[in-house]
Formats: C-alpha cells, structure tokens, sequence
C-alpha cells in the first residue's frame, strides 16, 4: 500500500484557496493574507470548547491532544462562553457534576 520512497500523502497548499474564500465572506485584504489552515483549528477547538456539554478533555482528545494545556492555548476566550459559566453558576446548573451535598461541620 505504501510507495517505496517518497511521501505518503503529497503536499498541499490551500492558502490561496482560503484567502479567496476568506475575501469572499467578506474578511479584510490584510487579514484574509494572513490567515492559515490553523487558524481554522484554532476557530473550530473554540467552538467546540464553548460548546454546551463539551469537556476540555474531550474536545483534546478529538483534536489529538495529549495534553488538556495543549488544548487551552488552542481555545480562545469567547464573550458567549463566559456569559454561559455566568448563567450556570447564577442558576446552579451546567457544571455537569450534578448536585453536591453540602459539607458536615467538623466535631
């Protein structure tokens, strides 16, 4: 299945694909220039961490990452996430651990 010599899968170059599509969705001359394939790595762990349910370890495992801290520079902070953790914290809800007991006095 695999060649004799030379590479496995043969190199590719998308970055003139995606400035053309990052222009036509309307993103600045500068900015389409700029972006890369990993930007849109860095755009979808985003998504998915800030997505309702979704762990962190999850979201490292599906991106190939051993690490959770890996997984942490990729995720940016969002505003929408944020407001989340708010409401679920003003709600007593979202944690996903479901609800605790409160603690014993010490005797």
């Amino acid at each position: 299945m695999c060649p004799d010599e030379g590479r496995l899968f043969p190199i590719a170059d998308y970055r003139e694909h995606l400035k053309r599509a990052a222009l036509d969705a309307g993103i600045d001359a500068e900015r389409a220039r700029a972006m890369s394939p990993h930007d849109l790595r860095h755009s979808r762990i985003t998504h998915a961490v800030s997505s309702p349910g979704a762990s962190t370890a999850g979201v490292a495992y599906l991106a190939g990452h051993r690490l959770v801290s890996t997984t942490d520079l990729y995720a940016h902070p969002q505003l929408a996430a944020a407001e989340a953790a708010l409401r679920a914290v003003e709600g007593g809800t979202g944690s996903g651990q479901g609800a605790r007991r409160p603690r014993r006095a010490k005797r």
